[in-house]
C-alpha cells in the first residue's frame, strides 16, 4: 500500500514537472488538448469534466486525461505550453520588426501582445484559444497554470516597454488600464465568435466565411486598438472613477 502510494506520488510529480510541446505529444494527447480547449472556451473551466473532454476527443478510455496528463491542471498547462510555441515565436518576430523599423509605439506594442493569440483559430474559423485563455485567466487555475509559467516572461517584457511609454501612469493605474484593454479586445472577439457560431449553425456551414473576417473582425480590432491607445494615453485617473 505504501509502495503503491509512493508510485502514484512519483507519477503525479513527473506529470507536474513535464514540459509539453507539439513535437513530443502523441496524437491522442493532442486530440485531448484540442477538445479541452474548445469545450472550455465555450463552457468555462469549471463546467467541463475530464469525461466530457475524453468523449469530445473520441477516446474510449474514460480516464484518458489522467492517463496522458495526470490531472486537469496539467492538461490546462499542456494547452497553454503547446499554444505558446507559436505565440512566443510570433511575438518575437513582431517585436523584432518594430525595433528594426523604429516603430515601437503604444498601439504597435499592444498588437504584439494581443494579435498572436487571435491568429490561432480552429478549422471553423473560431478563436477557441483566445476564449480558452479568457476563461482560464479568470479561473481557480490561473495562478498555477497561467501566471506561474516561465513563458510569461515575454509578455512581461512587452508590458514593461508599454509602461516606459506611459510614464504618467502609476503601476496600479497601468495594470487597471491593461485589464480594460484585455476585456475590450477579447470581449469583442467573443461577441463576434458567438455570432459566427450562430451563423454556422443556421447555414449548416463548416467554417466562417472569409468575407465575415475581412468585414467584421479586422475592422473591429483596428477600432479596438485605437480605443486601447487612448485608454493608455489618457491623463485622467481611471482608478478613482471605477
Amino acid at each position: 500500500m505504501v509502495l503503491e502510494r509512493s508510485l502514484l506520488e512519483a507519477a503525479f510529480t513527473l506529470f507536474t514537472l513535464m514540459k509539453y510541446d507539439s513535437t513530443t505529444l502523441k496524437q491522442p494527447a493532442l486530440a485531448l488538448i484540442n477538445a479541452a480547449e474548445r469545450l472550455i472556451a465555450q463552457q468555462g473551466v469549471e463546467n467541463v469534466s475530464l469525461l466530457d473532454i475524453a468523449k469530445a476527443a473520441g477516446q474510449a478510455n474514460k480516464s484518458a486525461v489522467q492517463y496522458h496528463f495526470g490531472s486537469k491542471e496539467n492538461l490546462l498547462k499542456a494547452i497553454f505550453e503547446v499554444r505558446l510555441e507559436y505565440i512566443n515565436d510570433r511575438r518575437t518576430e513582431m517585436l523584432n520588426s518594430l525595433e528594426e523599423s523604429n516603430s515601437v509605439t503604444i498601439v504597435n506594442l499592444l498588437k504584439v501582445i494581443i494579435c498572436p493569440p487571435l491568429e490561432m483559430v480552429g478549422d471553423d474559423g473560431i478563436h477557441y484559444y483566445a476564449q480558452f485563455a479568457m476563461q482560464l485567466v479568470d479561473s481557480q487555475y490561473a495562478q498555477a497554470v497561467w501566471f506561474g509559467q516561465a513563458n510569461f516572461q515575454g509578455t512581461i517584457k512587452i508590458r514593461a516597454m508599454l509602461s516606459e511609454l506611459t510614464p504618467h501612469l502609476s503601476r496600479e493605474e497601468f495594470e487597471l488600464r491593461m485589464l480594460f484593454i484585455r476585456e475590450l479586445t477579447f470581449g469583442a472577439i467573443r461577441i463576434i465568435d458567438n455570432n459566427a457560431i450562430a451563423l454556422l449553425a443556421k447555414k449548416r456551414a463548416k467554417s466562417v466565411p472569409a468575407n465575415l473576417i475581412d468585414q467584421t473582425i479586422h475592422p473591429t480590432l483596428e477600432q479596438a486598438f485605437g480605443i486601447a491607445q487612448m485608454i493608455l494615453a489618457a491623463k485622467e485617473d481611471f482608478s478613482q472613477n471605477s
